[in-house]
């Protein structure tokens, strides 16, 4: 490439700034305490500590509700299985009292 192609440095023209890239004067950066950086960073691990707790309290609720029932429940069908030998005991009572009367005759 030749030089006589490539244009002097003080005819290329510099591209326009975006209206949102303009230059801002903010003056000078306002000091952010430690703690505050400090704050903003552990926010959201605590937030979802806090929710981990919460559940964790739910399902611990949500056993022990199960628990209940589950004992409940058991102590349910012992009373019926008890009732159901009961009656189970009533006929072969039953049955043998009649045996013993048709042997009888």
């Amino acid at each position: 490439m030749s030089e006589s192609t490539i244009p002097p440095a003080e005819t290329v023209a510099a591209p326009r700034a975006a209206p949102y890239t303009g230059d801002m004067d903010i003056g000078r950066p306002v000091p952010v305490p430690w703690w505050r950086e400090a704050v903003r960073s552990w926010v959201p691990v605590l937030g979802i500590a806090a929710v981990l707790v919460f559940q964790m309290v739910s399902l611990q609720q949500q056993i022990g509700d199960l628990r209940t029932d589950f004992h409940r429940e058991m102590g349910d069908l012992r009373d019926d299985l008890r009732t159901e030998i009961g009656v189970l005991g009533e006929r072969i009572t039953r049955l043998e009292t009649l045996l013993e009367s048709r042997a009888e005759r």
